[in-house]
């Protein structure tokens, strides 16, 4: 409580309560669709578009909110340090939210929950995948954590197993609409051949993964100049240019190899450990084939990214 006090012989006294902002670690208290007021529990399948927050921090303390490491909004707990807040629109796939104190600095952990469309078309695929910090990894990626989760699809009920060539790594049991999800770990240092299969089932498509030492630089994905478009890896594109992106050394430099011309780039790491750079392509259609390596003879390579020029669609 604070006294303000006028000079003079009739001077007024004002009493100003100031409210004391106390800190703690935010906590979804929970998460439910709007629709029908039900439960979304962490690491769940929804159909929901719309997701009620209810979150628990410090008394009167300001929130930033993220999806996907992207801010969305700041608002105040009330006097009994709650919030609730209607997050809305989320995409389809991985979302992401976390709650961060704008005071103390604290963050809440991680809340993933994995939006659909409806039941799944019943084949059986990997169709998403992240590493141990929720970054996305796309099929013939690298990782430098031992930890993956893999989303996937396959018929209601229907049991999964995975397996690296002939080596059984895990089994999942897929929920009534035909989803599935599980965490590989303990991952070793190696070049994984993921294979899927059920009863009467079998994925055509091998799934690769590479799993790199800590410190490894990584190529994580190639888009179109604008953003907007993904190049997965052995993927192809009409245009004159494209962006490759990844990690590196923070604050670093890293080399770009392009394997099939000896051109090298040389590339800023930031802060955070991040890189980009635009990849101008020839006239005529051919394979760029990109590693990416610190500074140093003996610098360990990232992962082989190859995009294909191809000629624009007539």
């Amino acid at each position: 409580m604070i006294k303000v006090v006028a000079g003079g012989q009739d001077s007024n006294t004002w009493t100003v309560t100031v409210k004391p902002v106390e800190t703690e670690k935010p906590v979804f208290e929970s998460v439910k669709d709007p629709g029908d007021d039900s439960d979304v529990p962490h690491g769940s399948f929804t159909e929901a578009r719309v997701l009620n927050l209810t979150i628990k921090a410090g008394k009167f303390e300001q929130l930033d909110i993220f999806l996907n490491g992207v801010w969305k909004h700041t608002a105040p707990t009330n006097e009994l340090g709650f919030l609730y807040f209607q997050l809305a629109p989320l995409e389809l796939g991985d979302q992401n939210i976390t709650v961060k104190g704008i005071v103390s600095g604290l963050e809440s952990d991680n809340y993933n929950v994995f939006v659909v469309s409806g039941p799944s078309d019943g084949t059986l695929a990997i169709i998403a995948a992240k590493d141990a910090q929720h970054n996305q990894v796309l099929p013939g990626g690298a990782i430098t954590t031992d930890t993956i989760t893999l989303t996937g699809t396959a018929q209601p009920s229907a049991t999964v197993t995975i397996s690296d060539v002939f080596t059984v790594l895990r089994t999942v049991v897929a929920n009534q609409n035909g989803y599935w999800r599980l965490t590989l770990d303990d991952l070793n240092v190696h070049y994984y051949h993921l294979a899927l299969s059920a009863e009467g089932a079998e994925s055509p498509m091998l799934w690769w993964l590479a799993v790199f030492a800590a410190g490894t630089p990584i190529i994580e994905q190639a888009t179109d100049l604008a953003g907007t478009t993904l190049i997965p890896p052995y993927g192809e594109t009409s245009g004159q240019a494209f962006t490759l992106s990844g990690v590196g050394p923070a604050n670093g430099t890293l080399t770009l190899h392009e394997l099939l011309s000896d051109v090298e780039i040389t590339v800023n790491v930031d802060a955070q450990g991040k890189w980009t750079s635009a990849i101008h392509m020839g006239p005529k259609p051919r394979e760029y084939h990109y590693v990416a390596s610190a500074s140093g003879e003996r610098s360990p390579k990232s992962n082989l990214y190859r995009v294909r020029k191809v000629e624009p669609a007539k």
